[in-house]
């Protein structure tokens, strides 16, 4: 372990906030069903993320922090938008989720060409790889400002707006 590092995350130390975050997403929703959801989508995440955690103090906002976009992504899937990340459906016997899922990824892959490089990378990164905008930043020499700058007009452009 790097001097001053702190030791890395545990499965033990997500379980830890698991009531807290129930409890906020009950208030927060009033569809159980969806608040369950949400907590459950959270600690997967929050689980294959441990080794990606560097300030274990931090687990928890990091938590309610995707909690919270899980909320944003299924208000989106309401009004008939698609979340940029989602998990894909547990696969059925005959084999048509997986068929779903290769046309939505290839979907995905045509509207990310439309990009300008630029653009594209980053969105690749960040929504669909999942890394912080500060990792995102510092791999393409970036500044995170300029990083949600390139996210803002990608998103525009995929919505087919003019960006400003």
């Amino acid at each position: 372990m790097p001097n001053g590092a702190a030791p890395p995350s545990t499965p033990a130390q997500v379980l830890e906030h698991v009531e807290d975050l129930s409890r906020w997403c009950r208030k927060k929703s009033a569809d159980r069903h969806l608040a369950e959801d949400v907590v459950q989508q959270t600690v997967l995440e929050a689980l294959r993320a441990l080794a990606r955690v560097q300030y274990p103090r931090h687990l928890r906002g990091w938590m309610f922090r995707v909690a919270q976009r899980r909320f944003v992504d299924a208000h989106r899937l309401s009004r008939g938008e698609l979340p940029l990340t989602c998990e894909p459906p547990a696969p059925d016997r005959n084999g048509a989720d997986a068929v779903r899922r290769e046309e939505a990824q290839l979907e995905v892959s045509r509207l990310l060409r439309r990009l300008p490089v630029f653009l594209r990378k980053p969105v690749r990164l960040h929504y669909l790889k999942g890394y912080p905008l500060r990792e995102v930043a510092a791999r393409l020499g970036s500044t995170v400002n300029g990083i949600k700058s390139r996210l803002y007009r990608a998103r525009r452009l995929l919505r087919g707006e003019r960006p400003k």
